[in-house]
This record gives C-alpha cells, structure tokens and sequence, in this order.
C-alpha cells in the first residue's frame, strides 16, 4: 500500500513533465493538480481524486505508477539502474530533490548542470529538499 504523502509527491513532481506526456490540454490538467495539492495543504483529503484524474491519461498513469514503484520520476530510476556501480557495499544516491515553498511543485536533478525550473504556480525558485526516504 502507497501512503498518501507518495501519492502527493507523484503528483507535485508529474507537473514538470506534463508538456511531454499530454502535450495540448497539459495547462488544464496542470491547473486541477495544482488545485487539488492546494487543498491538500489546506488540510484536504484529495489523494483519491489526485489518482482519478492522474488515470484519466493513459501516459500520466504509466508515469505516475513507476513514480509509486521507486519514489523517483521515472527519468531518475532509468539513470539510477543504468549506473552499475563499484563493487561493494553501498548506498543508493537519490535524485537531489527541489520543491516550491507552497509546496504544490517538486523536481530532481537527474544530472548534474541541470537548473530547476520555477514553479508553474506562483514563479518561485524551487529550493533544495530533504530527500524523500522511501516506504517499503
């Protein structure tokens, strides 16, 4: 079982790559996410209408179930398994992790030189965050 705070990250970090997946009509669907993880930080329970709108589009569905699977955008887990690594015990780096101080929009840096972007919602600079910790 997903918890709810994977659900909203999903859908907070979908929002960069919605151009890509829908192309025309990504405004629109961006605009119900943005909305509904407003509410969310209202205190909201919107996780189940966040997924019926995310199934809705058979790419944003594909995206959000591999974001469920590892807790990375799909871009960062394909980088991730390419890598094989020094021989060894280790641990696996996460994708340094950028949201929007309202918290609606989230980013990883999948390599390193990339700038991220600004919040789609309110302009602001997206400010490094804590990296999510998996749930098992």
């Amino acid at each position: 079982m997903v918890g709810d705070e994977v659900v909203l990250e999903a859908a907070r970090a979908i929002r960069f790559y919605l151009p890509d997946l829908t192309g025309p009509g990504a405004e629109g669907l961006d605009e119900q996410l943005a909305s509904l993880l407003a509410a969310a930080g209202r205190g909201e329970l919107v996780v189940e209408r966040l997924l019926d709108v995310l199934d809705d589009h058979p790419a944003t569905h594909s995206w959000v179930a591999g974001f469920l699977e590892y807790q990375l955008p799909p871009e960062a887990v394909e980088t991730r398994e390419r890598y094989a690594g020094l021989p060894g015990h280790g641990e696996v780096t996460r994708a340094p992790r950028f949201l929007c101080p309202s918290g609606d929009f989230s980013w990883y840096r999948t390599r390193v030189g990339l700038v991220p972007p600004r919040c789609p919602t309110h302009g602001f600079e997206l400010a490094r965050a804590e990296p999510q910790q998996p749930t098992c």
